[in-house]
């Protein structure tokens, strides 16, 4: 059975009740989503994840905490795709519309959990946003 491993961001900024989180467009599937893609030969998950947010969204992120969410899903291919999801922020960079993702919005949580198109994405974001909140609770961001 083929497998597809792919990596992605879940792009926070702010703390508390002022949290945002970063969403695309995908003007091909017409759909808001988490920034993701494939891994490239030789990359780890942590690797293709900053690369693709990089490509979609314009945003140099770091991670901010070394646990990851896995999602798997079969395809209609036959494939099991499986994604590893991390919980990001901006250091630097600006969106730019490109042929992956001609739009981002950065929502609330609420606004996100509303917005997203796959409750898969509405599962990861409840998931690492709960993770990020913990994280600005230990730094004492908010």
């Amino acid at each position: 059975m083929a497998v597809e491993v792919t990596g992605g961001g879940v792009i926070f900024q702010g703390s508390g009740d002022e949290t945002k989180v970063c969403l695309i467009h995908r003007g091909a599937y017409d759909d808001w989503t988490l920034p993701k893609g494939h891994i490239d030969p030789g990359e780890t998950v942590e690797e293709c994840a900053l690369r693709e947010v990089l490509e979609e969204t314009g945003y140099e992120c770091i991670i901010v905490d070394p646990s990851y969410l896995t999602t798997e899903r079969l395809l209609s291919s036959g494939a099991t795709k499986i994604t590893h999801y991390f919980v990001m922020t901006v250091i630097r960079g600006s969106f730019v519309a490109n042929e992956e993702c001609d739009a981002i919005d950065w929502q609330s949580i609420d606004g996100a959990l509303a917005v997203l198109t796959y409750e898969n994405d509405r599962d990861v974001l409840r998931a690492l946003f709960e993770t990020y909140r913990n994280i600005t609770l230990r730094r004492g961001d908010v």
